[in-house]
């Protein structure tokens, strides 16, 4: 049971963040949150883990080179 509810929140998680895009800066859209993988985080405590989610955005910076 554990197990499902786990699999679910990390879904939603996953689901919630993907596509999601920043608030502009100073009139800079940023593009929106691509992701990229997961990696279980160093453990914190008996039975109590984390994991690290990487998402990708950029942002265009127009007359820079």
């Amino acid at each position: 049971q554990a197990a499902t509810l786990l699999d679910s929140v990390f879904a939603e998680a996953l689901c919630g963040l993907h596509d999601w895009a920043p608030a502009s800066v100073g009139g800079r859209k940023w593009s929106q949150l691509a992701f990229q993988s997961a990696d279980l985080a160093e453990p914190i405590d008996d039975g109590v883990f984390g994991i690290s989610l990487y998402f990708q955005s950029a942002a265009i910076y127009p007359g820079k080179r």
